[in-house]
């Protein structure tokens, strides 16, 4: 079986917060209802220590979470894209000075909370690589999108999709 295409299963016209999405957004409401059902249902429990919301140059929703649960880190990142209901899991880092840059992780007891109300992505496909020249050739995301896209110069797909771009 061939490696998955992590660009063609995430990334649709309006992802990055540039040029506009179809369709209502994620509710940030729901979005925190679900942190907290989804730290209920874990093992271990946990607690949310931060809410943000999508901002100025960053285009996504973000609950910081403490974990008590042994197979996970200490503290995971549960990430919503702000236009669509594409939910992930991560760690932050920075690379360079205020440059915060995500790496993706697989959460399934903690995604089971969240099953339903959000398509959850993998680490797998926001790890897969990003190339500008192919998404614009297979018509992934919108013009503007490209041109930021051009200018940040994202490595990964999730960065794409989870992205700080002002």
């Amino acid at each position: 079986m061939g490696a998955r295409d992590g660009m063609a299963v995430l990334l649709r016209p309006g992802i990055t917060g540039f040029g506009g999405a179809n369709g209502p957004r994620p509710d940030a409401a729901a979005f925190r209802a679900s942190c907290h059902a989804a730290l209920r249902g874990l093992r271990g429990g946990g607690r949310i220590l931060a809410f943000d919301a999508p901002s100025a140059g960053r285009n996504h929703h973000s609950a910081l979470l403490e974990l008590g649960h042994a197979g996970l880190p200490a503290h995971v990142l549960v990430l919503l894209n702000e236009a669509y209901p594409i939910l992930a899991f991560a760690r932050a880092s920075e690379d360079g000075p205020g440059n915060l840059l995500y790496t993706f992780l697989d959460a399934p007891a903690l995604a089971a909370g969240f099953y339903g109300a959000y398509e959850i992505a993998s680490a797998e496909d926001l790890e897969a690589p990003f190339d500008g020249k192919t998404c614009e050739r297979r018509g992934l995301l919108l013009w503007d999108e490209l041109t930021q896209a051009s200018y940040w110069n994202p490595a990964r797909v999730g960065h794409v999709v989870f992205n700080h771009w002002d």
